[in-house]
């Protein structure tokens, strides 16, 4: 039979392992945490950097150009999206 000082022997080890397990992975979330912090800065950052250079005028003038070039095209392609607006909001 065990006695109670092998008891507590066996118990005072496994608290030291299982407080090991839980700092080894406190750690492990810790760093986890901290690469996402980083990769998400850098995405805003990109993500500003493009919202400033993109050019809004430049996209309109390309359509303007694309529809004056093929107004049969985009008379077609306004009627089909107009149509299947139509057919969406009836539903």
């Amino acid at each position: 039979m065990a006695r109670t000082s092998d008891i507590d022997r066996m118990g005072n080890a496994a608290k030291a392992r299982f407080g090991d397990a839980v700092d080894q992975v406190a750690g492990v979330a810790n760093d986890a945490a901290d690469a996402v912090r980083e990769r998400s800065s850098r995405l805003v950052d990109e993500a500003q950097a493009y919202y400033e250079e993109f050019d809004g005028g430049a996209a309109i003038d390309r359509l303007r150009g694309v529809i004056s070039e093929y107004p049969v095209c985009a008379l077609l392609a306004a009627a089909g999206a107009g149509y299947l607006l139509a057919r969406w909001l009836h539903e």
